[in-house]
């Protein structure tokens, strides 16, 4: 990045790279009820996780369901489509209540799928290790419109702590391993859902971090409130079954009063019901189990579930982006000139040191356009306590840096930094490096998230 010697040193700030917490299943929707026909006529199968019609044809699912590790390994964080949702490939859906085994009631192809760009794959094994990764979303554009089957709504506003929802999801309702390994092999599915509350998710993570630290050793992401608030401004959570204490044998049942998220319950919506008519506010995402050091029974026990938020104050601006998803028709979803998501760099003010250093972040955004908008927000939509002083953005196109700063070096052909920069051509981000400035502002969230969408 070109600057003059008079140029502001920049300011380090802490990056999370957050984790996906296993590409698997989550293990049954335990506890629901099956659905009766036509009760929840946008929610289907799809290939081997649960999705819901919320355009002519757009479907939403877990970014988990539609991506592979990359080749690089969990460090890589890099997003590969698999090649049952590539371009171009045939994929099966069934909007039957009870699916039986390579029965499909539709054959599409896909055009395009959108994995939000926050989202980053990690085939990490056990979900007590390392925490799961934030906008875990993602949209299948497909070629052809279904009409017969209705388009669902999504919520614009956030859901508070105590709201009533319901899961759903085709997952097994079992939580013993043998008998969930009996199912996938039968290859039947049916539609169950259930009814539950939203919990306050900084509590429920923090119980979980405070008993399961007993035998695992590496939950240092939950351990702090500031971690905490970062992980719930991206997902609703809801109670597992086992959300009190880990099992001590295969008798418990749990709370029967509360249900579970599973094996191919993945990508189904969390849903309210207003004035008759259901909205998606999240999209499961995954379960946190109880480590089975807890443990020594075959049961797989969840104690809480997270599914990602979708409303217009998540961390990373979901909302937005589905809108701009939901914008593409079959016919010009290959639009490379398509932003597909956002740059979104979560940012914690607490952590930043007296010293100074430069800070870049590599990979997040793969599209090529004009003109961006930026933005510092937190959690909650509150101003930053930092401001952006200077951007660079390495543009492959070009194989150089467009540098943008708010006090512009002539010498080293700086551009005006604004909310909106714009380019003469078409800019293919590979990297971004900033600098940032402390305001006068003060905010009761600990954590920012920088936005170049």
């Amino acid at each position: 990045m070109a600057a003059s010697a008079s140029t502001k040193s920049v300011m380090r700030v802490s990056l999370f790279i957050l984790f996906l917490i296993g590409s698997g299943p989550a293990f049954g929707l335990v506890g629901g009820r099956k659905a009766a026909p036509d009760q929840f006529p946008s929610i289907l199968l799809l290939e081997d996780c649960t999705a819901t019609k919320i355009g002519d044809v757009h479907f939403l699912l877990a970014a988990h369901c539609v991506v592979d590790a990359a080749g690089g390994g969990d460090e890589a964080y890099q997003n590969q489509i698999q090649p049952k949702f590539s371009e171009g490939a045939e994929i099966h859906l069934d909007r039957k209540v009870t699916h039986e085994k390579g029965s499909w009631t539709h054959t599409l192809h896909v055009v395009r799928t959108f994995v939000h760009p926050a989202y980053r794959y990690t085939s990490v094994v056990h979900p007590w290790m390392k925490p799961q990764t934030i906008s875990d979303i993602a949209v299948v554009v497909v070629d052809k419109k279904t009409p017969e089957i209705p388009v669902m709504d999504v919520a614009s506003e956030p859901v508070a702590p105590g709201s009533t929802v319901v899961k759903l999801g085709y997952g097994c309702p079992e939580v013993l391993s043998e008998k969930i390994q009996s199912w996938v092999v039968a290859g039947g599915r049916e539609l169950h859902f259930a009814t539950a509350k939203t919990v306050a998710g900084t509590d429920a993570l923090e119980s979980y971090f405070r008993t399961a630290r007993k035998s695992a050793r590496d939950l240092e992401f939950y351990s702090t409130d500031k971690q905490r608030k970062f992980l719930t401004g991206s997902f609703n959570v809801t109670k597992g079954q086992y959300h009190a204490a880990p099992p001590k044998r295969e008798s418990e049942k749990g709370d029967s009063s509360e249900s579970s998220l599973g094996f191919s319950d993945s990508g189904g919506p969390l849903l309210v019901e207003k004035r008759g008519k259901y909205s998606v506010v999240g999209v499961n995402a995954k379960s946190l189990l109880w480590p089975k050091e807890e443990h020594k029974t075959k049961l797989e026990p969840v104690a809480v579930d997270l599914h990602t938020r979708v409303d217009t104050k998540s961390f990373t601006g979901t909302s937005e982006w589905l809108q701009g998803v939901l914008a593409v028709t079959s016919k010009n979803a290959k639009d490379k000139s398509f932003l597909d998501g956002q740059i979104a760099v979560a940012i914690d003010p607490e952590a930043l040191p007296k010293a100074k250093d430069s800070f870049d972040t590599r990979k997040y955004l793969r599209a090529e356009r004009k003109k961006f908008d930026i933005s510092l927000t937190t959690p909650t939509g509150e101003a930053c306590p930092l401001s952006l002083g200077r951007l660079s953005l390495y543009d492959l196109n070009l194989e150089e840096d467009i540098v943008f700063a708010v006090k512009p070096d002539k010498d080293a052909d700086e551009k005006p930094l604004k909310a909106t920069i714009s380019s003469t051509s078409d800019v293919k981000i590979e990297s971004i490096r900033f600098e940032l400035d402390w305001t006068d502002k003060k905010v009761k969230e600990p954590a920012c998230l920088l936005l170049i969408h």
